[in-house]
């Protein structure tokens, strides 16, 4: 199997194949978000260079948070994660609430932008870990690691590289952490985050952890405290993946904050052209998520059957805005002819989302959390509705967030709702209704988390005994 992750019959195998190991070893459940593939290896050459870089790191002591300080911890490799936490630390900035930040070589350009003084990143925290423990570690990645191979195979993620990773992560934080007043974060998906939050339970501190994405398998079970959702749809369905319910809460998306103001803009004609849409046509956005195509062929094909019909229509316009993830056009070169995606254009990469979102007429997409994103920018939204796919259960077409459309309709629903009319304005109407369930605190997200945190601290919410247990 091509690609990244694995498929939901794996997961659902795996997942109890693993159990006794996970339990033994919740830093073991990061398989389900860093396996999928073999992992990159390790030349003896970098392994030399990481143990030198390592003995620097360590010569003198880390700053550390002061007592009752707030810790953000934010290493995601995209825009989006850190995106929902820098509103914040800005809000608790004006409260004079200033934080520590731990960042790694992905987000240590956020600094420049003065959010706080107080900072560490995370490769020279982990290198502080004694010698001593780190040889204690080494043997209990022997003992976990056979059992992650031998129910992976080769798809494992390099899980030595990345247990060992995790175990760092969590020494550190028991002791480390000790005397902070909350940790949040933008994700609790791969070892590392996972283990700094359970250390950080161990040492009696809290922690809360922010929804960026749609929800999947690979992102349970969740070992932050508590789970910040966007709204109450998507509260429900962290509980339908086992998460306790007195374990999430709906608080919006700091990052989405700013599109409250942007909704009424204008967009500019020149972002039009740029995208490849002329002003008296049609113009339908992509948003595209083909790096996960192999484990939904049953919307994917459709898909690109889809975008095949809207670039042979002449009338319409068509551009892709493409996920950070994915490298070029080489799923839609392998399915439609070259002929035809010499009309797609991509969308420059400076004008970032919303700027393209603002220029469109339409959206046309399998799933993403951009989807709301557009329909907060009031785009009408259609989603891919594939053949013999069972919908998912939270998706939003199902509760008034944009309407399903496929191959044979699509070019027929992006003209009828490209202009002034009925179908848009139902469509429009139904969308904002949605919103209401699926996105709380609109505009004011930064603010209700940082209120949120502010509570934690003043009751030190811990964590539950079952999580301390583990």
């Amino acid at each position: 199997m091509s690609g990244r992750f694995f498929t939901a019959p794996e997961y659902e195998e795996f997942s109890a194949a693993l159990k006794a190991v996970e339990t033994e070893e919740p830093v073991a459940s990061a398989w389900r978000y860093q396996g999928g593939g073999p992992g990159l290896g390790s030349h003896w050459i970098r392994r030399l260079g990481r143990s030198l870089r390592d003995f620097v790191l360590r010569q003198g002591s880390s700053p550390r948070p002061k007592p009752n300080q707030i810790v953000v911890l934010s290493n995601g490799p995209t825009d989006p994660p850190p995106a929902n936490l820098r509103p914040v630390m800005r809000e608790l900035q004006r409260r004079n609430r200033e934080v520590f930040f731990i960042t790694s070589y992905k987000t240590r350009r956020f600094l420049k932008e003065r959010l706080t003084r107080d900072h560490i990143d995370i490769t020279r925290l982990l290198a502080g870990v004694p010698i001593s423990e780190r040889r204690r570690i080494k043997q209990r990645v022997a003992e976990i690691a056979p059992e992650l191979k031998r129910v992976l195979g080769n798809r494992d993620g390099g899980c030595d590289r990345w247990l060992e990773a995790g175990l760092l992560a969590k020494a550190v934080a028991k002791q480390w952490a000790e005397g902070a007043s909350a940790i949040i974060v933008d994700a609790d998906f791969e070892a590392v985050r996972k283990g700094f939050l359970l250390g950080a339970a161990e040492a009696g501190v809290p922690s809360l952890m922010l929804q960026h994405g749609t929800w999947g398998p690979m992102m349970f079970p969740i070992h932050a405290t508590i789970t910040g959702c966007w709204g109450e749809l998507s509260r429900r369905e962290t509980n339908d993946y086992g998460l306790e319910p007195e374990r999430s809460v709906a608080l919006g998306s700091p990052r989405w904050d700013c599109l409250i103001n942007q909704r009424n803009s204008l967009s500019q004609p020149e972002d039009r052209i740029r995208c490849g849409g002329d002003p008296k046509r049609p113009f339908v956005l992509l948003i595209s998520n083909t790096h996960v195509c192999h484990r939904y062929p049953e919307l994917y094909e459709p898909y690109f059957e889809g975008v095949a019909r809207l670039l042979e229509a002449t009338d319409v316009d068509v551009a892709i805005k493409q996920h950070p993830s994915e490298v070029g056009l080489t799923e839609y070169q392998k399915r439609i002819p070259e002929r035809m995606l010499a009309r797609l254009r991509t969308t420059p990469q400076e004008l970032g989302l919303h700027r393209p979102l603002l220029a469109c007429d339409v959206v046309y997409h399998v799933g993403s959390a951009a989807s709301l994103e557009a329909m907060m920018l009031g785009v009408p939204t259609l989603f891919e509705k594939g053949r013999e796919a069972t919908p998912a259960k939270y998706a939003p077409p199902l509760y008034g967030g944009g309407d399903w459309c496929g191959p044979d309709d699509v070019v027929h629903r992006v003209c009828e709702l490209a202009k002034p009319g009925v179908a848009r304005a139902s469509l429009l109407e139904r969308q904002t209704a949605f919103l209401d369930l699926a996105l709380v605190n609109r505009g004011r997200s930064a603010h209700a988390v940082a209120d949120y945190l502010e509570s934690m601290t003043a009751t030190r919410v811990s964590a539950p005994e079952a999580l301390l247990a583990r």
